[in-house]
């Protein structure tokens, strides 16, 4: 998980997460290395993230030059171009941050890399090249569908906190024996095939909220009939 205040990782075995691991590179730590290296900014001003994703992964310089603070057309292009510069060596610094806390935290027989996050998705293109570089499968948040009421706000941003609040319905419906007027359908128990589609008022059926075992490092509950 790639926020803006840190980056956070666990590994999973056998289906059982780890104790999870946290660092201080979220996107913040990108923001500040860009200002350091770009005269005139400041990490507090507020229009500085959304300038820096439109300018995409080449660092546009004409996009950067709405962060300019001078008045003449020459000098404006000209922060632009040392800006573009600037956030074009800060993003080569980030990911290579981020690659050494991954290599530095997860075991060598990992088999794949689940990652989700604002920030994860403007580093994507580095992502996928490391991919391809050392041959380990990277799946994009889960490959969780949001419904729209929820992305058409924040995006994948909320695939994490979307994914763990169907997890937990069903947890707590399995521990009181509730049972929904709308049942959570997975592709498995309706007898449908991955990937087709499914005629159900239900809006989360096409999702597979199957339960999974308990980590032992989660708070736990009284499961005994009171």
């Amino acid at each position: 998980m790639l926020g803006y205040r840190n980056a956070s990782a666990f590994i999973v075995r056998g289906g059982t997460p780890a104790k999870g691991i946290t660092s201080n590179f979220g996107m913040s730590w990108l923001v500040d290395n860009f200002v350091s290296k770009a005269s005139g900014l400041s990490p507090d001003n507020p229009n500085i993230v959304e300038v820096m994703v439109e300018a995409g992964a080449s660092c546009d310089s004409q996009v950067l030059q709405k962060l300019s603070r001078k008045r003449k057309r020459e000098e404006i292009q000209l922060d632009g171009d040392l800006m573009s510069k600037a956030l074009l060596l800060g993003r080569d610094e980030y990911w290579r941050a981020i690659e050494r806390w991954l290599r530095s935290k997860m075991d060598k027989d990992i088999e794949e890399l689940v990652f989700c996050g604002g920030t994860a998705d403007y580093i994507r293109p580095e992502i996928d090249t490391y991919e391809h570089k050392e041959g380990i499968k990277v799946s994009w948040h889960a490959d969780i569908l949001i419904p729209d009421e929820i992305s058409s706000g924040m995006g994948n941003r909320m695939a994490d906190v979307y994914a763990l609040h169907q997890h937990m319905i069903i947890q707590f419906d399995k521990l009181t024996g509730y049972a929904r007027s709308e049942v959570v359908v997975s592709p498995k128990s309706s007898g449908a095939s991955v990937g087709e589609s499914i005629t159900t008022d239900d809006p989360f059926s096409k999702f597979d909220f199957t339960p999974v075992s308990r980590p032992n490092v989660f708070i736990t509950v009284n499961e005994k009939d009171s």
